[in-house]
């Protein structure tokens, strides 16, 4: 609640039983790893980890990061991600006018000139993070709740079309290679190492992970105790290194879409055909497979796409939490890699930010009684239901991780040292 809502008023109660679902994700994931022998404890700190080290507040049609804003266009709403200079020049290629010194602005004034089917229609072929929010985005909850939203591999079950051939659970630890970046994929990448996998973190020498230096406490959060492996991804001997690599894994995590992948001689699909087994967790903004799989999309606006928004009374929304697509689309990927470990079930698992927030924002709606009333108490806010109060807390800190993530490359030459030799997955693992 603390992060939804407008920056200067009252903070906004969910019209949905949001938490529900969230309870139900994260029990998931501790049982699953509990059937393999490990505990993982994990809390709310999940969700508002980034905003407690980032010092990120609410701002009701801002994003908490400030990168993505809530647009009225003509007839309804929509979300803009503008998080890279890059974004920015793409504007006037979307909306016909130049976006000047102040580009929001710009945005905010162009979208109310088009329709949002027009808006859509015009960023086709853009790599635009921009989304239509649902007509039901303002009262939510038309889904059963804890059903699987289309795009979402549900834990367990291969997506129709990849090949799967079921085995025994391996006593080792899995080797798992991670080669995604921001949130979602290195939260999924973390989840495993906690559970007992060995996680080698890839880079490209040419980009390195940008969170290294734009926010360090949070990459260490992600990818402390990974091993890292930094590869220059234009050399053909490396690319092929990565792919030998993968070839010995029993798990890989990307946040690439497939074009992306392709560039690097990577094809999930014919790696798929050679090793059954493997277990290809494949995170993206909308899904995996067709014109999905090429749209670009971020945590925020992943979700507004999904209706996972809140609505003050004036009817205007309101962004849900800090990005909340990517931590839930994090512990789904997790615990659908944890699921797949315990049936033998390979094969991709399509896991897209919109369809985990999709299945959220499937709860039950909850009752005015239920949602109660928000008051000020001090210098904070307190919510009042029934007879009962509670304080709205700020962000928690992150509660399970107090190490620091390697340095870039700081695993390279012994990784490459076992891939040159003889590489074959369980006699590298510790």
């Amino acid at each position: 609640m603390s992060l939804t809502g407008p920056e200067h008023g009252a903070p906004l109660v969910p019209a949905f039983a949001a938490m529900t679902g969230i309870d139900e994700l994260m029990e998931e994931l501790r049982s699953n790893a509990a059937a393999l022998g490990a505990q993982l404890d994990i809390d709310a700190s999940m969700l508002g980890g980034r905003a407690h080290l980032m010092n990120l507040r609410r701002g009701g049609v801002e994003s908490c990061n400030r990168s993505c804003r809530l647009l009225e266009a003509r007839d309804g709403w929509i979300a803009l991600s503008l998080p890279r200079p890059s974004d920015v020049e793409m504007l006037p290629a979307w909306l016909g006018s130049e976006a000047g010194a102040d580009p929001w602005r710009a945005a905010s004034q162009s979208v109310r000139r088009f329709d949002r089917a027009e808006l859509t229609a015009m960023a086709e072929g853009l790599p635009l993070a921009f989304a239509v929010l649902p007509e039901a985005a303002a009262a939510p909850g038309t889904a059963a709740p804890g059903v699987a939203a289309p795009g979402v591999a549900t834990p367990g079950v291969a997506t129709p079309g990849t090949s799967t051939r079921t085995r025994a659970v391996r006593a080792h630890s899995p080797l798992v290679i991670d080669l995604s970046a921001l949130w979602a994929g290195p939260l999924c990448g973390q989840l495993l190492r906690r559970t007992g996998a060995r996680v080698i973190k890839v880079e490209s020498v040419q980009r390195p992970e940008p969170a290294r230096q734009s926010c360090p406490a949070f990459f260490d959060l992600l990818n402390a105790g990974k091993e890292s492996l930094l590869l220059d991804f234009g050399d053909a001997s490396h690319r092929s290194r990565l792919r030998r690599l993968i070839e010995a894994a029993d798990m890989v995590i990307s946040s690439a879409r497939p074009r992306a992948l392709e560039q690097l001689e990577l094809d999930p699909a014919q790696l798929l055909r050679g090793r059954p087994a493997l277990v290809w967790i494949a995170i993206t903004a909308h899904g995996w497979h067709g014109a999905a799989g090429q749209r670009v999309g971020f945590g925020d606006d992943a979700a507004a796409a999904a209706g996972l928004v809140a609505a003050g009374d004036d009817g205007r929304p309101a962004f849900m939490g800090d990005a909340i697509a990517d931590p839930l689309a994090g512990m789904s990927a997790a615990a659908a890699g944890l699921r797949a470990r315990l049936e033998g079930a390979g094969g991709l698992y399509d896991i897209s930010l919109r369809g985990c927030a999709e299945r959220i924002a499937g709860a039950r709606c909850l009752m005015p009684c239920e949602r109660g009333a928000v008051h000020p108490r001090g210098a904070g806010w307190c919510l009042r239901v029934g007879g009962l109060e509670a304080a709205v807390s700020a962000p928690w800190p992150p509660s399970a991780c107090t190490e620091r993530a390697a340095p870039a490359g700081a695993h390279t030459r012994q990784i490459i040292e076992e891939i040159d030799g003889p590489f074959r997955g369980s006699a590298a693992r510790r």
